[in-house]
């Protein structure tokens, strides 16, 4: 069964991907916030 341990590892590559992509949303929430403002206005 080393294809279950194959898609195991890519789930762990994906979970830390997304937890440092969660990181790096939260250092620039403040940036996304103000990008989504000013296309609300322009929308």
């Amino acid at each position: 069964m080393g294809s279950s341990l194959e898609v195991l590892d890519q789930l762990d590559c994906k979970v830390i991907a997304l937890k440092e992509l969660w990181i790096i949303l939260g250092w620039n929430s403040s940036i996304f916030c103000a990008l989504r403002h000013f296309f609300a206005r322009m929308a």
